[in-house]
């Protein structure tokens, strides 16, 4: 392959790289913001906030909805995971309330 040839895969595959990142980079900043708000609603409320009020989840930004890339679940215990997609397939991150940790799976 020719130097040049080469150079220019190396370029491209950093560019790559770099906008993977940066598009995950910001959707765990707007995951943040809405675990904020999740926790902030608990705090106030003494409970999650429910699934069956739409009105109030996208109020809250947090409206299970296609065009976002966010997935809000409570869980029975009073605890919740917020799963965001990079892609259409795995891997994807989800934060855990229960150990305030962020895991890619």
């Amino acid at each position: 392959m020719k130097p040049r040839n080469i150079l220019i895969s190396g370029v491209i595959t950093l560019v790559l790289g770099i906008g993977g990142y940066w598009v995950t980079t910001s959707k765990k900043r707007h995951a943040n913001r809405i675990i904020t708000v999740i926790e902030a609603y608990h705090d106030t409320h003494g409970k999650l906030p429910p699934l069956t009020d739409s009105s109030l989840l996208e109020a809250l930004d947090l409206h299970n909805k296609n065009t976002t890339h966010h997935h809000y679940q409570p869980q029975p215990n009073g605890l919740f995971t917020l799963t965001i997609t990079e892609g259409f397939d795995p891997p994807y991150w989800t934060y855990h309330s229960s150990s305030k940790t962020w895991k890619k799976e």
